[in-house]
């Protein structure tokens, strides 16, 4: 039977760019990827955990087998993109029993990562990679990162604003590579309308540029490229330049 997300009218074009900066790290443990299966677009986006071992490996690796998955089989299904991350992390725990380390005490990365044909879309992630959904000039929604502040928004503590500057906001709750069960969250398969932009970025993207500053930056911007390009100014002009403990990474992706 025809997948339901097949039954649609010709597909938008689709457009995205993608930057990564080390920041004020020597190393970049961020990565970012994507392929193409037509009418199927897929962006996915990793950051590797400085606090582990071989973290810029992590990323790389998680990225390349959701890439590689993906071309095997392209789908917008209901738990299709949860099973690409969840293969990815098996991946990892393989790698990680392969190489020096103890297992389950090595590589760990965050993951966010984006499928769409332009009409339909659907998402899965771990970790505090977000990805965000603009239409007509705002955030739509975007994804609760899996983090220690995260849970405090959720019980009434913090404000969600209060994230970017919470002490404990790099204590993540679940990550790839990590021994024992893992909670991916995926998304419903969601409608998109000519216009929507996706940005899927590690958190040291979104620490330092607002939504607000997303949405004003995107209703500026002629193209995805420029889109990011604007974003990286405001990061690198924040008092005091880039955040020495941190990467920052982000991919746009605009349809129609």
């Amino acid at each position: 039977m025809t997948e339901a997300w097949r039954r649609t009218a010709p597909t938008p074009p689709i457009r995205w760019a993608s930057a990564s900066r080390a920041g004020g790290h020597r190393v970049n443990q961020d990565a970012v990827g994507g392929e193409e299966a037509p009418p199927l677009v897929l962006r996915v986006l990793a950051d590797g955990l400085g606090g582990h071992a071989r973290g810029e490996e992590a990323a790389a690796l998680v990225v390349e087998h959701c890439c590689a998955l993906f071309q095997q089989a392209p789908s917008l299904r209901a738990g299709a993109a949860e099973a690409l991350v969840r293969r990815a992390h098996e991946s990892l725990l393989q790698a990680e029993g392969d190489g020096d380390g103890a297992r389950g005490n090595g590589m760990r990365s965050t993951l966010v990562l984006l499928v769409t044909d332009g009409v339909s879309a659907r998402w899965a992630h771990v970790g505090d990679s977000r990805l965000y959904h603009f239409r007509r000039g705002r955030v739509l929604q975007r994804t609760r990162d899996h983090s220690v502040p995260e849970l405090l928004v959720k019980a009434g503590d913090i404000r969600d604003d209060e994230i970017r500057g919470h002490p404990d906001r790099n204590r993540l709750l679940q990550s790839l590579g990590q021994p024992g069960p893992l909670r991916i969250t995926e998304s419903e398969l969601v409608t998109v309308e000519p216009g929507d932009a996706f940005l899927l970025c590690s958190d040291g993207w979104w620490e330092g540029v607002s939504g607000d500053a997303m949405a004003e930056t995107l209703e500026q911007a002629s193209d995805p490229q420029g889109w990011l390009e604007a974003m990286l100014g405001l990061l690198e002009a924040r008092p005091g330049g880039v955040d020495p403990l941190d990467n920052f990474t982000a991919t746009g992706v605009w349809v129609g």
